[in-house]
């Protein structure tokens, strides 16, 4: 025989399992990849121009040419190579 329970159909009945753990795992997966991705990108990037720009000697020489080639560099570049040089020998510096 079924016996009946007064306070049966009261409460609700929570069949389904509680993972809250493995939401948390997963979520941290999900995160961590992305991280992942984003720094083999970063990497990916640099290496290429790397490969391009630097270890292309031609490619390289070529920039460089063009670069020291205008004025505003070579006044810029003159002057930063000069004053480490005045400011150790003050007294032996031509005036300008």
């Amino acid at each position: 025989m079924k016996e009946s329970r007064p306070d049966a159909g009261t409460e609700p009945v929570n069949d389904a399992p509680s993972q809250p753990a493995a939401g948390h795992r997963h979520r941290a997966l999900v995160w961590s990849l992305v991280v992942l991705a984003s720094v083999v990108l970063l990497v990916s990037m640099i290496a290429n121009w790397i490969q391009t720009q630097v270890l292309d000697s031609n490619q390289f020489s070529n920039s460089t040419e063009q670069i020291l080639r205008n004025k505003d560099v070579q006044e810029q570049l003159s002057i930063f190579a000069v004053e480490p040089v005045e400011s150790t020998c003050p007294s032996r510096a031509p005036s300008r």
